[in-house]
């Protein structure tokens, strides 16, 4: 039902350290959540196109607007 799946992924230390400054929640509710959900590295190779999200937000930016570049161009 997709032209293309995307795949943002960070280190598991990355992506703890933000869930609990989103969140306030501790290292207990982040397992109950992460444990629901689909593992990162199966999405990963799953997806059409992965944006490795292991630095600022402005690199995110970045990474990202590349990607919407190429996808428009492409699609």
């Amino acid at each position: 039902y997709f032209d293309c799946t995307i795949v943002v992924m960070a280190n598991k230390e990355q992506c703890l350290e933000r869930f609990k400054k989103a969140t306030h929640y501790d290292l207990n509710e982040y397992e109950k959540r992460s444990a629901r959900q689909f593992p990162l590295l199966d999405k990963a190779k799953r997806a059409d196109f992965v944006i490795v999200n292991d630095g600022t937000m402005l690199e995110l930016k970045q990474k990202s607007l590349e990607l919407y570049q190429q996808l428009t161009n492409y699609y």
